[in-house]
């Protein structure tokens, strides 16, 4: 979902959360298993507040005091991430320091066409969407990874409790990586569909 750039073009992804008020957006960033990155350990969760800016951790707290949580100011939190990521499992910020410390993460398993995100509201109301956007340059090139928007399937079916299918899909991605044979470009692979069919045929 793309949004035409220039005046008077409002954001459909950003409209979306408002209106559905969709407050979470929730990035997982996981090291994958066969694919050698600069760090092999990396799972974390990125939590970031989705609909309005800054907002305070505390009042949550005091509400859940069995939630242990420690705070950490965000110039060391990035300089903490790139040192050893195996510190953090759940980092929960308001809007822009989320939006720039997901994307970091992601850097550590080597990019965005890797990791996938789901925006959450009250009611059961999901929407899962890659974290990248929809990369208009590389359209019809078969360059495109499309792990990300597949994760978010993913996602998309465990919060539909179609465990099985997620299950499923999940490892055939994964295996896909791991076996190394087809890979898209961003990966030292050579092409979108051949990747894409390998893992059709790991299904």
């Amino acid at each position: 979902m793309a949004t035409r750039i220039g005046k008077g073009h409002r954001s459909l992804n950003l409209t979306l959360r408002k209106e559905l008020n969709l407050y979470a957006n929730v990035r997982p960033c996981c090291s994958l298993t066969g694919y050698k990155t600069r760090y092999d350990n990396v799972d974390l969760i990125t939590i970031r507040e989705n609909t309005i800016g800054e907002y305070s951790g505390l009042e949550h707290q005091r509400s859940t005091p069995e939630i242990k949580y420690e705070e950490v100011v965000i110039d060391n939190c990035r300089m903490m991430l790139v040192k050893n990521p195996a510190l953090f499992d759940v980092l929960v910020m308001p809007n822009l320091y989320g939006d720039i410390i997901s994307d970091l993460c992601a850097g550590l398993i080597d990019g965005l066409g890797l990791t996938s995100s789901c925006n959450i509201g009250e009611g059961g109301i999901s929407l899962a969407e890659a974290v990248h956007g929809s990369a208009p340059d590389i359209a019809g090139k078969n360059l495109a990874n499309p792990t990300a928007l597949m994760l978010s399937a993913v996602t998309t079916l465990r919060h539909l409790e179609l465990h099985g299918k997620a299950d499923r899909i999940q490892n055939a991605i994964l295996n896909t990586i791991a076996e190394g044979k087809y890979r898209t470009a961003d990966l030292d692979g050579t092409s979108t569909t051949d990747f894409t069919k390998a893992i059709i045929d790991h299904l």
